[in-house]
């Protein structure tokens, strides 16, 4: 797998992610955020409370883009954990609000419980629920019975920089090595990531990211 800084919505609702001292990530409906190199890194896997991270991006139904994989199936996948999470806590709000009145005598009619229903903000929530399978079923029939894994051939890690969406690989190394001479900013990022991922860097010999990338996010700070 190749997981790059792009943190990805498939759904229509933006969606804010509080992130460090009143830093938000916003990651508009059906679009993306590029993440910086700091932020990517608290997205790995492997670092306490990664669990409950990749609970929140499960919620909202965003996902780090695997490069390796075409962007629907990832997509159909990411829908598939939100729905799952929304349905089951509308089904819990709402067989608990029919307990509550129930045991307190109130018998409700259609009209007056869909009213409550609003009021509480669960129509809300009941037509994003509705939406995701639309959505799904959209999916589904795009990316077809068998969802397709592998996007491309592995790529050469010593001729590849993959802190470009998508990653690119060069013909050469003395090719990619030009190219990061004449792009400084994009070389400090390759730099980085290959810090980050315990490489020992230089111009001369390019080593692979894709060992640092691992699957699921992480602590998101101020969360």
């Amino acid at each position: 797998m190749a997981k790059i800084a792009r943190l990805c919505n498939p759904t229509p609702w933006d969606v804010k992610l509080p992130w460090d001292k009143g830093v938000m990530i916003n990651v508009p409906g059906f679009g993306h955020a590029d993440l910086t190199m700091q932020q990517m890194d608290d997205f790995r896997g492997n670092k306490p409370g990664s669990e409950e991270v990749d609970k929140v991006l499960d919620f909202f139904g965003l996902f780090l883009l695997d490069s390796d994989r075409p962007y629907d199936n990832q997509a159909l996948e990411a829908l598939e954990r939100s729905l799952n999470i929304k349905n089951a806590e509308l089904n819990e709000r709402i067989n608990h609000l029919r307990g509550q009145r129930s045991f307190a005598g109130v018998k409700d009619t259609d009209e007056a419980f869909e009213e409550t229903l609003k009021q509480m903000g669960l129509t809300g929530l009941r037509l994003k629920v509705e939406t995701l399978k639309n959505q799904i079923n959209k999916l589904k029939e795009i990316v077809g019975p068998e969802r397709e894994r592998v996007l491309r051939p592995q790529l050469d890690p010593k001729r590849t920089i993959f802190v470009l969406n998508p990653p690119r690989e060069f013909p050469s190394i003395a090719a990619m090595e030009f190219f990061l001479e004449q792009n400084p900013e994009i070389a400090a990022k390759h730099k980085s990531y290959q810090e980050q991922a315990g490489q020992t860097a230089s111009t001369s010999n390019v080593n692979t990211l894709e060992s640092s990338l691992h699957d699921g996010a992480s602590v998101l700070k101020g969360t």
